[in-house]
């Protein structure tokens, strides 16, 4: 996935935050440590995206504007995030994250599960590979952001 060069404002903001947040920085964010936090964005393959979609438990539920980033929390973890739309959840607020192993080609998943509370109460994927998972682990916060800026482009 390529990043276009003219980000606005509240793109840059919202990954500069994201960057502070998962350690990326000391007290300033250059422009090449951004860079370097949306450069994990990968694409997400659409049969990948409906195969997670067939654990949303909100009414109308739909996945779009997905993103991975591959994690160092595990050799083979994958974090996927995606803008989450339905009935009481409109707009492009609402992201959710899941835990992919083995890879993101659905023929390559072996395991999924979500990430966050917000993704676990909208969502069958639950805790299935353990309390270890949690949105403070590497990528989320990158999957994240990949998303946003999607969102924005």
């Amino acid at each position: 996935m390529r990043i276009p060069s003219g980000r606005t404002v509240p793109t840059v903001l919202a990954a500069l935050a994201i960057a502070a947040f998962v350690g990326a920085c000391s007290d300033t964010v250059s422009d090449e440590a951004t860079e370097d936090l949306l450069a994990r964005c990968e694409p997400v393959a659409q049969e990948t995206v409906d195969l997670i979609a067939t654990g949303l438990t909100i009414s109308n539920g739909v996945l779009s504007t997905a993103s991975a980033v591959k994690s160092d929390y595990g050799p083979t973890l994958w974090i996927v995030a995606a803008q989450v739309n339905g009935d009481d959840f409109e707009g492009n607020r609402f992201i959710g994250n899941w835990a992919v192993v083995d890879g993101i080609a659905v023929e390559e998943v072996e395991a999924l599960a979500a990430v966050d509370d917000f993704t676990r109460d909208i969502s069958t994927w639950g805790d299935d590979l353990g309390n270890d998972i949690s949105s403070g682990i590497d990528g989320v916060a990158a999957a994240t952001a990949c998303v946003q800026v999607s969102q924005e482009s």
